[in-house]
């Protein structure tokens, strides 16, 4: 039963990730254009470093934050 609650949870979650993946990749080219026209090249892809680095940054703080999630 478990293993049947964890496929399905895989696979309504796949729809999502694709809409989320897809939906954002042309806004991000879009801002980076934009950014990179503003500030130039080297700027537009130190800022988009930081702005990965602030997520990770985050995602990792929540994931201590919430041992039992890790588990």
């Amino acid at each position: 039963m478990g293993c049947l609650n964890f496929r399905l949870a895989r696979q309504s979650a796949k729809p999502i990730w694709a809409l989320i993946f897809g939906g954002m990749m042309p806004l991000g080219g879009i801002e980076s254009g934009f950014l990179s026209h503003a500030v130039g090249v080297p700027w537009t892809i130190a800022v988009g470093a930081i702005i990965c680095a602030g997520a990770g940054l985050v995602t990792w703080w929540a994931v201590r934050r919430n041992p039992t999630a890790s588990n």
